[in-house]
């Protein structure tokens, strides 16, 4: 029984160390490095910010900026130093490329796009995509070739 508390208290640890590697906080602007500002202002002039945000993933800090720029919602992932990680940046579905909008009628027949994204990640671009099929909802993520990268089953009350 002793073993199995241990054992128990362990497996607890490490979902509560899990977790706390994956957390985002809102924050105020006082609180972004002013080398992310810096680089911040210099990409996106005029953008109006909707929110700032810290992100802890991996023992890494990432700084996280939603804006909307020339009618357009964004999200920028900074690293501390002002380089970026990763921009998010919403998109009407006839921006979709022909691949991806190919792909997604043969996987998903019926689907109505709800929300669509373009994703610049580590050099590479994405599309990911939130859409519906009668009852159910899918977020996916295909490469700009239309290749089904990420498929996950989204859950009641999910946006």
């Amino acid at each position: 029984m002793k073993r199995f508390i241990i054992f128990a208290v362990a497996v607890l640890c490490a979902f509560a160390v899990m977790a706390a590697e994956e957390q985002e906080k809102q924050v105020t602007e006082s609180q972004v490095p002013p080398a992310v500002l810096k680089a911040f202002t210099e990409s996106y002039p005029d953008a109006v910010v909707k929110e700032y945000a810290e992100e802890k993933e991996d023992a890494n800090t990432f700084y996280e900026i939603s804006c909307e720029f020339e009618g357009r919602h964004i999200d920028v992932l900074y690293h501390m130093d002002g380089s970026v990680a990763e921009i998010e940046e919403t998109i009407s579905q006839d921006a979709l490329p022909a691949a991806v909008k190919a792909a997604i009628t043969k996987k998903f027949k019926n689907a109505t796009v709800d929300v669509a994204e373009k994703k610049l990640e580590d050099g590479k671009t994405f599309y990911e995509v939130k859409l519906t099929t009668g009852d159910d909802k899918y977020e996916v993520l295909y490469t700009e070739t239309g290749k089904l990268v990420e498929k996950e089953e989204m859950e009641e009350g999910e946006e």
